[in-house]
C-alpha cells in the first residue's frame, strides 16, 4: 500500500471537513428564507418548493456527513480510528484515503447496505 494514500493526518483532514460542513450548513440557511410576499405565481411558488426540497436533502446529508466526521475523530481520540466497527479488523487504507471518516471497511459496509431497511 502507497503511504501517499493514507491521510497524513486525519486529525486535521476530518477536522477540516467539519468546519467545511459546519460553513455550508450556515450558509445555506442564511440564504434560504425567502418571504412569502415576493412569490408571484403559481410556477414560482412550485420552484421555491422544489428548491426547498433540494436543499433540505442537502442539509440532511451534510448534517449526517458532519455526524459521520465527528464520530471519527472520536474514535481517532479512542485509538479506533481506522478500525471497523463491526468486525474490528483494519479499514483499508485507500478507503481512509477516499473516506477519512469511513466506519467500516468494505465488506462490512457493503453488508450494511444489502441489509433491508426498517422503512
Amino acid at each position: 500500500m502507497s503511504a501517499r494514500l493514507q491521510p497524513s493526518d486525519p486529525r486535521s483532514t476530518l477536522e477540516r471537513r467539519a468546519a467545511e460542513l459546519l460553513r455550508e450548513i450556515v450558509e445555506a440557511d442564511a440564504h434560504r428564507s425567502r418571504p412569502q410576499d415576493t412569490i408571484v405565481d403559481n410556477k414560482e411558488g412550485a420552484d421555491w418548493l422544489v428548491y426547498e426540497a433540494i436543499h433540505d436533502a442537502e442539509e440532511r446529508r451534510d448534517l449526517h456527513e458532519l455526524r459521520a466526521v465527528k464520530a471519527a475523530l472520536e474514535r481517532l481520540d479512542a485509538g479506533q480510528y481506522g478500525l471497523c466497527t463491526e468486525c474490528g479488523e483494519r479499514i483499508a487504507q485507500e478507503r481512509l484515503a477516499a473516506l477519512p471518516a469511513a466506519a467500516r471497511c468494505a465488506a462490512c459496509q457493503r453488508r450494511v447496505e444489502r441489509r433491508p431497511s426498517r422503512a
